[in-house]
């Protein structure tokens, strides 16, 4: 059937077919670069932030607990000052850890510290007010309750960093994935352009070429 197609359609059909397979594979490497611009842009870099201030957390959490416990020991009131600042700071990181979290599982975790931190700010204000009058045994008892609750919400902290670090590794796996499928695709469009490349040449070369050089000796 090929044979009884009159050779310019045949050429014509050839070069129709190389160009829609070039414009195609250019037009999905754009498509493609667009969406791995935005894939890194809200899935990985919203995790890499949400990393940082999971991290945050966990530092000024324990920063609350090392001026709880320097002011057990000397009783200096900056340790209280220094207590406060890092308690808005607490606070503060968890409210960007808020808009960085969309995951149901991390709205939990952070629910949870949320929920712990009240209980923690609780108890630690009847230690220091129980250490300002003087009984030091009662707060001492107290000041150990607060420190099982200050491990829980640390825990919690590494909990949350630790998702937000494994939907990162997700996402890189699935960014090699699409890597992949966009490395067979453009084999494929780059053998099948070979292909058609080849095609239209031994057709211009047999088939005009060829006669051409022919006539010309005769």
């Amino acid at each position: 059937m090929w044979k009884r197609i009159s050779l310019r359609t045949r050429i014509l059909v050839i070069l129709i077919i190389l160009i829609f397979t070039t414009l195609g594979g250019g037009l999905l490497t754009i498509w493609y670069a667009y969406q791995m611009d935005r894939f890194f842009g809200t899935t990985i870099d919203r995790d890499v932030i949400a990393v940082r201030v999971a991290e945050e957390l966990e530092i000024t959490l324990a920063m609350q607990k090392g001026f709880l416990t320097y002011f057990y020991l000397d009783g200096n009131l900056k340790w209280l000052q220094q207590l406060e600042q890092y308690n808005k700071k607490f606070e503060g990181w968890l409210d960007k850890a808020r808009s960085s979290v969309l995951k149901e599982n991390e709205r939990n975790i952070l629910n949870q510290i949320e929920s712990d931190y009240i209980y923690y700010t609780f108890f630690r204000n009847r230690v220091v007010q129980l250490y300002q009058e003087g009984n030091r045994e009662e707060g001492a008892k107290l000041h150990e309750a607060a420190r099982a609750r200050f491990y829980d919400i640390l825990s919690l902290c590494e909990k949350l960093k630790s998702a937000h670090e494994q939907a990162i590794n997700q996402a890189k796996s699935e960014s090699r994935a699409r890597a992949r499928t966009m490395n067979l695709t453009a084999f494929v469009a780059t053998f099948a352009v070979f292909i058609l490349g080849t095609f239209l040449a031994l057709i211009l070369v047999r088939q005009i070429l060829e006669p051409i050089r022919k006539l010309a000796l005769e």
